[in-house]
Protein backbone atom coordinates (compact mmCIF):
# COMPACT_ATOMS: atom_id res chain seq x y z
CA UNK A 1 0.00 0.00 0.00
CA UNK A 2 1.22 3.52 -0.69
CA UNK A 3 -0.19 6.85 0.49
CA UNK A 4 -0.46 9.96 -1.64
CA UNK A 5 -1.27 13.41 -0.31
CA UNK A 6 -2.79 16.48 -1.93
CA UNK A 7 -3.46 19.13 0.71
CA UNK A 8 -6.57 17.64 2.35
CA UNK A 9 -6.51 14.67 -0.04
CA UNK A 10 -5.34 11.33 1.30
CA UNK A 11 -5.12 8.41 -1.09
CA UNK A 12 -4.64 4.73 -0.46
CA UNK A 13 -3.59 2.48 -3.33
CA UNK A 14 -4.35 -1.16 -2.69
CA UNK A 15 -4.08 -3.90 -5.31
CA UNK A 16 -4.70 -1.58 -8.25
CA UNK A 17 -7.57 0.27 -6.54
CA UNK A 18 -7.22 3.82 -5.33
CA UNK A 19 -9.37 5.15 -2.50
CA UNK A 20 -9.71 8.91 -2.07
CA UNK A 21 -10.51 9.52 1.59
CA UNK A 22 -10.87 13.27 1.47
CA UNK A 23 -11.26 15.60 -1.49
CA UNK A 24 -9.40 18.67 -2.72
CA UNK A 25 -12.70 20.52 -2.97
CA UNK A 26 -15.64 18.16 -2.99
CA UNK A 27 -17.65 17.71 -6.17
CA UNK A 28 -21.28 18.70 -5.66
CA UNK A 29 -22.39 19.35 -9.22
CA UNK A 30 -25.84 18.40 -10.47
CA UNK A 31 -26.41 15.28 -12.53
CA UNK A 32 -27.81 14.62 -15.96
CA UNK A 33 -29.82 17.02 -18.08
CA UNK A 34 -28.77 18.20 -21.55
CA UNK A 35 -25.88 20.19 -22.97
CA UNK A 36 -26.67 23.55 -24.52
CA UNK A 37 -24.73 23.09 -27.76
CA UNK A 38 -21.67 25.19 -26.89
CA UNK A 39 -18.19 23.87 -27.68
CA UNK A 40 -15.33 23.97 -25.18
CA UNK A 41 -11.75 23.67 -26.39
CA UNK A 42 -8.14 24.43 -25.51
CA UNK A 43 -6.20 27.25 -27.15
CA UNK A 44 -2.85 28.99 -26.74
CA UNK A 45 -4.11 32.32 -28.11
CA UNK A 46 -3.38 33.91 -24.71
CA UNK A 47 0.20 32.61 -24.61
CA UNK A 48 -0.23 29.30 -22.80
CA UNK A 49 -2.95 26.67 -23.15
CA UNK A 50 -6.23 27.79 -21.60
CA UNK A 51 -9.80 26.57 -21.93
CA UNK A 52 -12.37 28.52 -23.92
CA UNK A 53 -16.05 28.20 -24.71
CA UNK A 54 -17.92 29.27 -27.85
CA UNK A 55 -21.16 28.74 -29.71
CA UNK A 56 -21.25 26.13 -32.47
CA UNK A 57 -20.77 28.83 -35.14
CA UNK A 58 -17.67 30.22 -33.40
CA UNK A 59 -19.41 33.27 -31.90
CA UNK A 60 -19.75 34.08 -28.21
CA UNK A 61 -16.14 33.24 -27.33
CA UNK A 62 -15.41 33.21 -23.58
CA UNK A 63 -12.12 32.39 -21.86
CA UNK A 64 -12.82 30.09 -18.91
CA UNK A 65 -9.42 29.50 -17.26
CA UNK A 66 -6.78 32.04 -16.26
CA UNK A 67 -3.81 30.05 -15.05
CA UNK A 68 -0.05 30.43 -15.64
CA UNK A 69 -0.04 26.65 -16.09
CA UNK A 70 -1.42 24.82 -19.13
CA UNK A 71 -5.08 23.71 -18.97
CA UNK A 72 -5.97 21.01 -21.49
CA UNK A 73 -8.40 18.28 -22.62
CA UNK A 74 -11.73 19.88 -21.59
CA UNK A 75 -14.86 17.74 -21.69
CA UNK A 76 -18.48 18.55 -20.89
CA UNK A 77 -20.45 16.80 -18.19
CA UNK A 78 -23.66 15.19 -19.52
CA UNK A 79 -25.80 17.97 -18.08
CA UNK A 80 -23.68 20.75 -19.55
CA UNK A 81 -23.05 22.46 -16.22
CA UNK A 82 -19.54 21.13 -15.47
CA UNK A 83 -16.28 20.79 -17.38
CA UNK A 84 -13.56 18.29 -16.49
CA UNK A 85 -10.05 19.01 -17.71
CA UNK A 86 -6.37 18.24 -17.16
CA UNK A 87 -4.12 20.93 -15.75
CA UNK A 88 -0.45 21.33 -14.96
CA UNK A 89 -1.31 23.74 -12.14
CA UNK A 90 -0.14 22.31 -8.81
CA UNK A 91 -1.17 19.70 -7.98
CA UNK A 92 -1.08 18.58 -11.63
CA UNK A 93 -3.96 16.29 -12.52
CA UNK A 94 -7.68 16.30 -13.23
CA UNK A 95 -9.90 19.23 -12.32
CA UNK A 96 -13.58 20.15 -12.53
CA UNK A 97 -15.08 23.62 -12.94
CA UNK A 98 -18.50 25.06 -13.60
CA UNK A 99 -19.47 25.67 -17.21
CA UNK A 100 -18.75 29.38 -16.81
CA UNK A 101 -15.22 28.74 -15.48
CA UNK A 102 -16.04 29.33 -11.82
CA UNK A 103 -15.42 27.04 -8.85
CA UNK A 104 -12.31 25.26 -10.12
CA UNK A 105 -11.42 22.33 -7.88
CA UNK A 106 -8.99 19.43 -8.00
CA UNK A 107 -10.59 16.07 -8.69
CA UNK A 108 -7.74 13.59 -8.94
CA UNK A 109 -4.04 13.90 -8.39
CA UNK A 110 -1.15 11.50 -8.62
CA UNK A 111 2.60 12.00 -9.00
CA UNK A 112 2.22 10.18 -12.32
CA UNK A 113 0.29 11.41 -15.34
CA UNK A 114 -3.51 11.54 -15.61
CA UNK A 115 -5.32 13.03 -18.59
CA UNK A 116 -8.11 12.72 -21.20
CA UNK A 117 -11.17 12.73 -18.89
CA UNK A 118 -14.49 11.33 -20.17
CA UNK A 119 -17.74 11.54 -18.21
CA UNK A 120 -20.08 8.62 -17.70
CA UNK A 121 -23.54 9.37 -19.14
CA UNK A 122 -25.11 9.48 -15.65
CA UNK A 123 -22.54 12.09 -14.57
CA UNK A 124 -21.42 10.05 -11.56
CA UNK A 125 -18.00 8.90 -12.78
CA UNK A 126 -15.15 10.01 -15.01
CA UNK A 127 -12.89 7.73 -17.03
CA UNK A 128 -9.36 8.92 -17.68
CA UNK A 129 -5.98 7.80 -18.93
CA UNK A 130 -3.44 7.17 -16.19
CA UNK A 131 -0.19 5.36 -15.58
CA UNK A 132 -0.66 4.50 -11.92
CA UNK A 133 -0.04 0.83 -12.69
CA UNK A 134 3.13 1.65 -14.59
CA UNK A 135 1.87 1.79 -18.19
CA UNK A 136 -0.99 3.48 -20.02
CA UNK A 137 -4.32 2.30 -18.62
CA UNK A 138 -7.92 3.46 -18.43
CA UNK A 139 -9.12 4.25 -14.92
CA UNK A 140 -12.49 5.37 -13.57
CA UNK A 141 -13.09 7.65 -10.59
CA UNK A 142 -16.40 7.69 -8.71
CA UNK A 143 -17.19 11.34 -8.04
CA UNK A 144 -19.01 10.68 -4.77
CA UNK A 145 -16.62 8.26 -3.08
CA UNK A 146 -13.44 9.33 -4.91
CA UNK A 147 -12.58 5.68 -5.31
CA UNK A 148 -10.53 5.00 -8.43
CA UNK A 149 -10.43 1.63 -10.14
CA UNK A 150 -8.35 0.32 -13.01
CA UNK A 151 -10.43 -0.76 -16.02
CA UNK A 152 -7.95 -1.97 -18.65
CA UNK A 153 -5.25 -4.47 -17.69
CA UNK A 154 -1.64 -3.52 -17.06
CA UNK A 155 0.63 -4.28 -19.98
CA UNK A 156 -1.56 -3.12 -22.88
CA UNK A 157 -1.72 0.39 -24.33
CA UNK A 158 -5.06 2.03 -23.52
CA UNK A 159 -5.41 5.80 -23.96
CA UNK A 160 -8.02 8.43 -24.88
CA UNK A 161 -11.13 6.90 -23.24
CA UNK A 162 -14.63 7.69 -24.54
CA UNK A 163 -17.66 6.54 -22.57
CA UNK A 164 -20.59 5.05 -24.54
CA UNK A 165 -24.00 6.76 -24.24
CA UNK A 166 -25.52 3.63 -22.67
CA UNK A 167 -22.90 3.70 -19.90
CA UNK A 168 -21.85 0.10 -20.39
CA UNK A 169 -18.72 0.49 -22.51
CA UNK A 170 -15.63 2.62 -22.86
CA UNK A 171 -13.86 2.98 -26.21
CA UNK A 172 -10.15 3.75 -26.20
CA UNK A 173 -7.10 3.96 -28.41
CA UNK A 174 -4.91 0.88 -28.31
CA UNK A 175 -1.43 0.75 -29.81
CA UNK A 176 -2.76 1.39 -33.32
CA UNK A 177 -6.43 0.46 -33.16
CA UNK A 178 -9.69 1.23 -31.36
CA UNK A 179 -10.60 -1.01 -28.45
CA UNK A 180 -13.74 -1.26 -26.36
CA UNK A 181 -13.87 -2.41 -22.76
CA UNK A 182 -16.90 -2.97 -20.61
CA UNK A 183 -17.19 -0.24 -18.00
CA UNK A 184 -16.40 -2.73 -15.24
CA UNK A 185 -13.33 -4.01 -17.10
CA UNK A 186 -14.59 -7.59 -17.42
CA UNK A 187 -14.58 -7.70 -21.24
CA UNK A 188 -12.22 -6.18 -23.79
CA UNK A 189 -12.11 -6.36 -27.58
CA UNK A 190 -10.54 -4.54 -30.51
CA UNK A 191 -13.13 -3.62 -33.12
CA UNK A 192 -10.83 -2.68 -35.99
CA UNK A 193 -7.33 -3.68 -37.04
CA UNK A 194 -6.15 -1.31 -39.76
CA UNK A 195 -3.20 -2.12 -42.01
CA UNK A 196 -0.48 0.53 -42.38
CA UNK A 197 -2.55 2.88 -40.26
CA UNK A 198 -3.00 4.13 -36.71
CA UNK A 199 -6.48 4.85 -35.33
CA UNK A 200 -7.10 7.14 -32.35
CA UNK A 201 -9.48 9.69 -30.80
CA UNK A 202 -12.67 7.57 -30.58
CA UNK A 203 -15.93 9.47 -30.08
CA UNK A 204 -19.38 7.86 -29.76
CA UNK A 205 -22.36 9.29 -31.59
CA UNK A 206 -25.12 10.39 -29.19
CA UNK A 207 -27.27 7.35 -30.06
CA UNK A 208 -24.33 4.96 -29.58
CA UNK A 209 -24.59 3.49 -33.07
CA UNK A 210 -21.37 4.95 -34.49
CA UNK A 211 -17.85 5.89 -33.46
CA UNK A 212 -15.96 8.73 -35.12
CA UNK A 213 -12.16 8.53 -34.97
CA UNK A 214 -9.00 9.80 -36.63
CA UNK A 215 -6.88 7.57 -38.85
CA UNK A 216 -3.25 8.13 -39.80
CA UNK A 217 -2.38 6.25 -42.99
CA UNK A 218 1.06 5.71 -44.50
CA UNK A 219 1.19 3.89 -47.83
CA UNK A 220 4.98 3.92 -48.25
CA UNK A 221 5.07 7.16 -50.19
CA UNK A 222 2.53 9.56 -48.70
CA UNK A 223 0.82 9.99 -45.34
CA UNK A 224 -2.43 11.60 -44.30
CA UNK A 225 -4.64 11.75 -41.22
CA UNK A 226 -8.40 12.12 -41.59
CA UNK A 227 -11.65 11.82 -39.68
CA UNK A 228 -13.44 8.53 -40.19
CA UNK A 229 -16.65 7.01 -38.86
CA UNK A 230 -17.67 3.39 -38.35
CA UNK A 231 -20.48 1.42 -36.79
CA UNK A 232 -19.89 0.76 -33.10
CA UNK A 233 -19.00 -2.86 -33.93
CA UNK A 234 -16.21 -1.73 -36.29
CA UNK A 235 -18.03 -2.31 -39.59
CA UNK A 236 -18.80 0.17 -42.39
CA UNK A 237 -15.69 2.32 -41.98
CA UNK A 238 -16.03 5.53 -43.98
CA UNK A 239 -13.57 8.37 -44.48
CA UNK A 240 -15.22 11.75 -43.91
CA UNK A 241 -12.55 14.44 -44.44
CA UNK A 242 -10.62 14.65 -47.72
CA UNK A 243 -8.13 17.49 -47.33
CA UNK A 244 -5.20 17.80 -49.73
CA UNK A 245 -3.17 19.58 -47.00
CA UNK A 246 -3.05 19.17 -43.26
CA UNK A 247 -4.24 16.56 -40.78
CA UNK A 248 -7.48 16.04 -38.85
CA UNK A 249 -8.03 14.61 -35.39
CA UNK A 250 -10.08 14.69 -32.12
CA UNK A 251 -13.65 14.50 -33.49
CA UNK A 252 -16.63 15.27 -31.23
CA UNK A 253 -20.33 14.93 -32.05
CA UNK A 254 -22.97 17.60 -31.66
CA UNK A 255 -25.58 16.69 -29.01
CA UNK A 256 -28.15 15.98 -31.74
CA UNK A 257 -25.73 13.79 -33.74
CA UNK A 258 -26.09 15.86 -36.92
CA UNK A 259 -22.62 17.42 -36.93
CA UNK A 260 -19.02 16.64 -35.98
CA UNK A 261 -16.45 19.15 -34.79
CA UNK A 262 -12.74 18.37 -35.12
CA UNK A 263 -9.29 19.94 -35.18
CA UNK A 264 -7.52 20.56 -38.50
CA UNK A 265 -3.80 21.32 -38.57
CA UNK A 266 -1.84 22.88 -41.43
CA UNK A 267 1.83 23.51 -40.61
CA UNK A 268 1.26 23.76 -36.85
CA UNK A 269 -1.74 26.07 -37.23
CA UNK A 270 -4.63 24.26 -35.52
CA UNK A 271 -8.21 25.37 -36.05
CA UNK A 272 -11.55 23.86 -35.10
CA UNK A 273 -13.93 22.95 -37.88
CA UNK A 274 -17.54 21.78 -37.91
CA UNK A 275 -18.95 19.56 -40.63
CA UNK A 276 -22.12 17.62 -41.25
CA UNK A 277 -22.08 14.08 -39.89
CA UNK A 278 -21.60 12.73 -43.43
CA UNK A 279 -18.44 14.83 -43.89
CA UNK A 280 -20.01 17.53 -46.06
CA UNK A 281 -19.75 21.30 -45.61
CA UNK A 282 -16.67 21.63 -43.34
CA UNK A 283 -16.22 25.18 -42.04
CA UNK A 284 -13.62 26.85 -39.84
CA UNK A 285 -15.16 28.28 -36.67
CA UNK A 286 -12.03 29.54 -34.88
CA UNK A 287 -9.89 31.23 -37.58
CA UNK A 288 -7.12 31.89 -35.08
CA UNK A 289 -3.36 31.42 -35.50
CA UNK A 290 -1.72 28.93 -33.17
CA UNK A 291 -3.34 26.01 -31.39
CA UNK A 292 -7.13 25.61 -31.17
CA UNK A 293 -7.55 22.02 -30.21
CA UNK A 294 -9.52 19.15 -28.64
CA UNK A 295 -13.11 20.39 -28.87
CA UNK A 296 -15.90 18.93 -26.72
CA UNK A 297 -19.47 19.58 -27.85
Amino acid sequence: MRLLHCASLTVRVVAGSVLFLAGCGDYTGPLYATRNGDIVFESNRSGDREIYRMHADGSGLVRLTHSPYSDQHPTWSPDGTQIAFFSFRPPAGLYIMNGDGSNVRALQWDPMHTEFPSWSPDGRSIAFQGNMAGGAEIWVIDLETRRVRQVTPTGIVATMPAWSPDGGRIAFRGYSTIGITSADGSQLDYINRPENAVDSDPAWSPDGSKIAFSRYVYDGETAHQSIWVMDSDGYNQTRLTQWTRGIDFVPTWSPDGRHIAFAHDVEENYDIYVMNADGSNPRNITNQPGINYRPSW
